[in-house]
């Protein structure tokens, strides 16, 4: 991702207090930190996707989601195939 692009992407994040922009000592790095307020919010997050996913596993059933976690594991290894 270009830079111009990344801190477009992080600007919102860091105004609504999720992260903190620490700029190191080198110019042409700079370095974003999860706040704790940024940290709540993704283990939030990550108990809410949590639910859907087994939620989902639930109406889908474990092994016909397994089987489609391969298939798509295997999607992915022939886009990136030379």
């Amino acid at each position: 991702m270009d830079r111009t692009s990344l801190y477009r992407a992080i600007a919102p994040m860091i105004r609504d207090g999720w992260l903190v922009s620490a700029d190191g000592s080198h110019t042409r790095f700079r370095t974003a930190k999860v706040t704790p307020k940024g940290r709540k919010l993704l283990t939030d997050a990550n108990k809410r996707w949590e639910g859907v996913q087994q939620n989902v596993i639930g109406k889908f059933g474990r092994e016909k989601y397994e089987v489609l976690l391969a298939e798509l594991d295997r999607l992915a290894a022939c886009a990136t195939a030379e």
